[in-house]
């Protein structure tokens, strides 16, 4: 049995309780975290200098089978990977990256961009042939709806001398169909 007037319980006592009150005078916000976090990321030359700051996240929708938990009817994660940006005024495409957290940083000159899938980096023509028509499942909707879906961004923005584009982006799927809103599906549903 515990005693508890023993001088080492007393001392672990009045440890936690004055530990706990100097976290409460002590609260940082996620933000300060974060901003505190990116600047020692700077000064360590880890990432550089940025005017430019993208978190990508994509959404994935529950498609059946047993009842769903919350979790499994909101799932999402951070769309790490290549995407391709487009200078709009001298027409020049490069390959960025997002990072573990989907997140891309860049520091761009003044100008009109554009941020987009790799898998539309391709002319029209290609696209369509690679997308439309999926198999017996599947209807597939006009030519029209596949030029909107290709010539759609992730994200247009401006940059010029005072200009700093922090944002999120968020993009989904649909079931049996995926990334690809011209398709619909016409086959069989999970129970």
């Amino acid at each position: 049995m515990m005693n508890y007037k023993s001088p080492i319980y007393l001392s672990i006592l009045f440890f936690l309780v004055f530990a706990c009150s100097s976290v409460k005078n002590n609260v940082t916000t996620n933000k300060e975290i974060t901003e505190a976090k990116l600047e020692v990321l700077e000064e360590m030359g880890i990432i550089e200098q940025h005017n430019v700051e993208v978190q990508i996240t994509q959404t994935f929708p529950y498609c059946g089978g047993a009842a769903p938990t919350e979790e499994m009817m909101n799932q999402s994660r951070p769309a790490n990977g290549n995407y391709i940006l487009v200078n709009k005024t001298s027409k020049q495409k490069s390959t960025v990256v997002a990072d573990s957290t989907g997140t891309i940083y860049l520091n761009l000159e003044n100008g009109e961009y554009s941020l987009r899938q790799t898998y539309k980096d391709m002319t029209f023509e290609e696209f369509y042939a690679k997308n439309s028509g999926k198999g017996n499942s599947f209807i597939s909707r006009d030519i029209d709806c596949y030029r909107k879906w290709w010539e759609n961004n992730l994200l247009d923005f401006t940059i010029n001398d005072t200009t700093e584009v922090k944002t999120k982006v968020t993009f989904g799927s649909a079931c049996f169909t995926g990334n690809n809103p011209c398709l619909i599906y016409t086959g069989p549903y999970p129970p």
